[in-house]
């Protein structure tokens, strides 16, 4: 292009023609994530410990489902905390998502199998173990979006519901614990 007058002119009707064709292709991919997701299909993001994808379907991974089913028994039953657990596990070297997921600049600076206490709170919090969760939840920022918005979706239980309000109960009496301090 020129930078005559009409040059300018039909560049910017370009520009303003392919970021119309950008927000068609961003509209139809997330209309489609969101029919997918409805009809049950597994649309990409992370899978929590103890799931795997096999055909767009979220199923257990039997031997992560054991691994989550000890952290909820050493939460409620034997009373260790989100530390404890958490040094349990890399002291046993149990791999995290990110150990499997992830390499490069992460594995430089953090080493294999190291577990810490928020990774634990955040497990114990987790929907997905009672069969539950949620796709369109969150916009590309990270906010929460409206609840109207949310697709619920189900994959297997690996925990049962009762040992998962416990869990609930012991995290709430625990922050009120550290509130009262």
């Amino acid at each position: 292009f020129d930078t005559t007058p009409l040059g300018k002119l039909l560049m910017n009707i370009f520009g303003t023609l392919a970021q119309f064709e950008r927000d068609l292709i961003i509209e139809r991919t997330t209309e489609g994530k969101i029919s997918a997701s409805k009809a049950g299909n597994y649309t990409g993001g992370s899978i929590p410990l103890g799931y795997k994808a096999i055909e767009k379907k979220i199923v257990i991974d039997r031997e992560e489902a054991q691994i989550v089913r000890d952290i909820f028994y050493w939460f409620v039953e034997e009373d260790h905390s989100s530390l404890e657990i958490a040094r349990t596990l890399t002291k046993r070297k149990v791999l995290t998502n990110r150990d499997k997921n992830f390499g490069g600049k992460y594995r430089k600076t953090n080493p294999i199998a190291t577990w810490n206490e928020t990774s634990i709170r955040r497990r114990l919090q987790d929907e997905h173990y009672i069969g539950k969760y949620y796709y369109n939840k969150r916009d590309a920022s990270g906010k929460l979006k409206p609840e109207v918005d949310w697709v619920e979706m189900i994959c297997p239980q690996i925990i049962d519901d009762e040992t998962f309000r416990k869990t609930q109960e012991k995290i709430e009496a625990n922050k009120n614990k550290a509130n009262n301090k």
